[in-house]
């Protein structure tokens, strides 16, 4: 097992997890234009075509979300297996690296384009200190990704409620009559209902994870300032892993958007000029 491996493996398979998250926000964003729409259509056929649309985007936003959740757990596999590689000398063994191996979505080709010798700011010896202060690192960039996904999903959630009620109030007074067509309407507001709870729930998933993750740091700080080994670094490697593995998969191209200036701040911080 090779820790370049690992880490283009991780890197490549967050990418996919990331790319496949995005067609099912596409899907959401399509469910969300065409039950608008349908608000406001009269003709009974063509709702009735829309509701049919409609439904078929919704199954593959549920096959979309479903496999980047799985793209996005098994990247989770290989970062935890590069963490306690790098930070303790604890390698997997041949058969558990090549069931990871056989389980990502992502091929050697692309894990190339993923390695980064430069990816840890952490450098030292295999130990609980090395451990810790790769944590830290690590602790610090999800808890500021976090963050802003959690603000932008908090528009997201505020823009589709907001459309959601406007077509609530809308199809009763644009179609006063007609059960089956108001039955129609009211199965693509639904699915508006369903799409505003679901990105609530990965708001506030982001926010309160982002806030954990907080104090996370501020202990990992203090361990890595006291400058010795110390196993209660497993504890919070734990606390840390559940953490950013129940997590939702962060939006694709957020990282490079953000990447320069955080590793900008992470400098400044470790240099105590913040």
């Amino acid at each position: 097992m090779d820790e370049m491996n690992l880490l283009g493996m991780q890197r490549a398979e967050f990418q996919h997890a990331k790319i496949v998250n995005r067609r099912s926000k596409w899907m959401q964003i399509f469910i969300v234009v065409i039950s608008i729409a349908s608000v406001f259509m009269t003709d009974r056929l063509f709702v009735y075509t829309l509701v049919l649309i409609n439904l078929v985007l919704a199954l593959l936003w549920l096959y979309f979300s479903t496999q980047a959740k799985k793209s996005h757990n098994i990247a989770e596999r290989a970062r935890r297996a590069l963490v306690l590689f790098k930070g303790l000398g604890i390698a997997l063994g041949r058969k558990s690296f090549a069931d990871l191996k056989m389980s990502v979505k992502s091929s050697e080709d692309e894990w190339e384009k993923y390695k980064d010798a430069n990816y840890f700011k952490a450098e030292g010896q295999y130990g609980y200190k090395m451990l810790t202060e790769m944590l830290e690192e690590s602790c610090f960039w999800s808890k500021h990704l976090f963050k802003k996904c959690a603000t932008r999903y908090w528009y997201y959630f505020i823009a589709v409620l907001a459309l959601s009620v406007i077509g609530l109030l809308a199809v009763p007074l644009l179609n006063p009559a007609g059960s089956g067509l108001l039955i129609s309407q009211a199965f693509c507001l639904v699915l508006i209902w369903l799409i505003s709870g679901n990105l609530f729930a990965d708001a506030y998933n982001f926010s309160s994870t982002a806030s954990l993750l907080d104090s996370i740091e501020e202990r990992l700080s203090s361990m890595v300032d006291k400058e010795e080994d110390n196993q209660d670094v497993l504890s919070v490697f734990c606390d840390y892993n559940a953490l950013v593995g129940g997590a939702p998969t962060i939006p694709l191209g957020l990282y490079e958007k953000y990447r320069d200036k955080l590793n900008k701040l992470w400098d400044e911080q470790k240099q105590g000029l913040v």
